[in-house]
């Protein structure tokens, strides 16, 4: 038997299972999922906007969740952050963001005359990163207006 600790943005389970595919259905039981895979269980907490992380010893699954779906600018940049990581640690390049960053939502405020660097903003706030799109860059932060 193996421990595969599943964690999502909702729930954190530990599941002791002969292999990951039991560990699976089990966790789907228990938490209201008709997934059968690994596969299908990601895909359908992504549906959702959520994020999948499966560790058994030194093997993780992650799906972070949709920035597009963010619900404020903290969020926004709490998601992009996640990206970041999972795009860093996959060693695939900015452009795997699963939208278009130069097109992110803003939540409230007047426009921004200079967004060199603004990717976003609020009332009282701004999302900015470094000079370029690049997990190798700072990341994604949120400054005063």
């Amino acid at each position: 038997m193996t421990t595969f600790s599943f964690t999502t943005d909702a729930v954190s389970q530990d599941i002791e299972a002969d292999d990951i595919e039991c560990a699976v259905m089990l966790f789907s039981d228990n938490n209201g999922f008709y997934a059968t895979s690994l596969e299908e269980l990601r895909d359908e907490i992504e549906e959702i906007g959520g994020w999948l992380k499966v560790t058994p010893e030194r093997t993780m699954i992650e799906e972070p969740r949709d920035p597009m779906t963010a619900i404020d600018l903290f969020d926004l940049c709490e998601r992009l952050n996640e990206w970041a990581e999972h795009i860093d640690s996959d060693e695939n390049d900015a452009t795997d963001y699963p939208c278009d960053v130069t097109s992110l939502p803003t939540f409230g405020g007047d426009d921004i005359e200079d967004t060199t660097e603004v990717w976003s903003w609020d009332a009282t706030q701004m999302l900015v990163s470094g000079p370029q799109i690049s997990v190798t860059v700072a990341g994604w932060k949120i400054v005063d207006r």
